[in-house]
């Protein structure tokens, strides 16, 4: 999550997103709070899907990024938020089936 405070234009905070997908893209490790005992949505923290995506938007909008299309990119984060959920959620249902069956 990116927080700003601050008058700022779409383009002023584009170096800020290029970062912040970079690290998302690049991260390794145990990811915060990703187990049963630290968050009730556990289950929702999908890293290489975070990863995939962070790197799909890099170089699909953000290495390339054109001043006309700066207002755009809030819509694509949304569509690919709504599809990382259904992912999600797929794969929870699928956890459940496999925990039910062993």
């Amino acid at each position: 999550m990116l927080l700003l405070n601050g008058d700022y234009e779409s383009k002023d905070i584009v170096p800020l997103m290029i970062e912040t997908f970079e690290f998302i893209r690049d991260f390794e490790g145990e990811v915060p709070g990703a187990s049963a005992k630290d968050c009730g949505n556990y289950l929702d923290m999908n890293l290489p899907m975070a990863k995939y995506l962070a790197g799909k938007f890099l170089d699909e909008v953000l290495y390339d990024i054109k001043p006309d299309s700066v207002v755009g990119i809030y819509s694509g984060l949304r569509k690919d938020s709504e599809n990382l959920q259904v992912q999600a959620e797929q794969t929870e249902k699928k956890l459940h089936i496999l925990q039910c069956a062993s």
